[in-house]
């Protein structure tokens, strides 16, 4: 039986790939809405693309609408589409239970959290709602985690209430939410690999995900641009190793990582995703020419994310449109959505894309016998 996640890579490539099809004018609602709640955190990772750190992040959208309004928004996306509830630490949004209770009443939502918030009341909360996935980020041993994320005791208090969870579903009979472990392998933590294994099994992890650490000021970030023509889109920005040694080892343990695709229960997913274990090691190995490796991007054609100030973006840092100011439906289908569209359509992905989780990376000698 296909699993749930190659049930819904799939659809969301066939409704891309049709969306894409049709041309850029947005004919088909998008597949993916990724609400960004707040950008309040209470972790300072070191590779936060919202800059946040233990001194405080500057001049970062406030919360600009409230549970009425997400609630609103939630419902007037088509049924189909999947809302991802994140942030910054979405559970420090002040209205989250009200938000949480009148989107995933009615709604499939995904919640990204760092989960070092969850208490026993909102872990019953989140069974009694459609929340289908709950991912959790994972950085190292307790003390590299803790360094990495620069706050005190937040991966015992993490895998804790991970934990918890897990035990409140078996004590219920409950299936879901899905728990997703994700990884941003760096050259820090890449001999931990075993450890992230480990930790996924003992929690019964449906899925453990690897990306690969980047620094990247337009992909995701809070600081919108107006349109394309800055030249950070023209430029392909830090991502995954650079150091040859360390290619060559991130090399060995993907490609081993990739042919063995689980562990127990847990199956391995990767961002970017690598087709096959060759285009796993072939992409460490090769020159770091970035955008010549990646497939042509269709994620907006299907794929928007709006901040906490209501601000609409594709997925590299353009402003679209504004939640407060026009619905998502004119914002989805209005002249800039358009013209990025347009954009991507032309180029296949941008040099900024380099990176992003939704662009597969392959070359043209790679085996794809193994291809899920």
């Amino acid at each position: 039986m296909l699993s749930a996640d190659v049930w819904y890579r799939g659809l969301t490539s066939w409704h891309e790939g049709a969306a894409f099809l049709l041309g850029d004018s947005g004919f088909l609602a998008p597949y993916r809405a990724q609400f960004e709640i707040t950008y309040r955190c209470n972790s300072f990772c070191r590779h936060c693309c919202k800059k946040h750190t233990p001194q405080g992040a500057k001049d970062l959208p406030p919360d600009g609408l409230n549970a009425a309004d997400w609630i609103a928004l939630a419902h007037s996306l088509p049924p189909y589409t999947l809302i991802t509830i994140t942030g910054g630490e979405p559970l420090l949004y002040p209205e989250f239970e009200r938000l949480l209770d009148g989107i995933a009443r009615r709604r499939v939502v995904n919640l990204l959290t760092n989960a070092t918030l969850l208490t026993d009341e909102l872990i019953d909360r989140i069974l009694r709602r459609r929340v289908v996935l709950i991912g959790a980020p994972i950085y190292g041993t307790p003390e590299r985690h803790d360094a990495f994320v620069r706050a005190p005791r937040h991966y015992e208090m993490a895998v804790e209430n991970l934990r918890r969870l897990r035990a409140r579903q078996r004590a219920t009979g409950k299936r879901r939410p899905l728990l997703d472990l994700k990884v941003v392998v760096h050259e820090g933590n890449l001999d931990e690999v075993d450890h992230f294994v480990a930790l996924a099994t003992e929690l019964d992890a449906d899925f453990l995900t690897f990306s690969l650490a980047y620094d990247n000021p337009v992909m995701l970030s809070p600081f919108l641009k107006p349109d394309l023509s800055p030249p950070e889109f023209r430029q392909q920005h830090p991502f995954g190793p650079r150091d040859p040694a360390a290619r060559r080892e991130f090399a060995a343990v993907f490609s081993r990582l990739r042919q063995q695709r689980g562990s127990g229960r847990t199956r391995f997913r990767f961002y970017p995703p690598f087709p096959s274990a060759e285009s796993a090691a072939q992409f460490f190995l090769s020159p770091a020419d970035g955008p010549g490796c990646m497939r042509r991007c269709r994620g907006p054609w299907g794929n928007l994310v709006i901040n906490p100030a209501g601000d609409v973006f594709p997925c590299l840092s353009v402003k679209v449109g504004s939640v407060r100011d026009s619905s998502w439906r004119e914002i989805w289908r209005g002249a800039a959505f358009r013209d990025f569209r347009r954009a991507i359509r032309a180029a296949g992905t941008l040099p900024a894309c380099w990176g992003c989780c939704y662009v597969a990376v392959d070359f043209p000698a790679s085996s794809r016998s193994d291809h899920d």
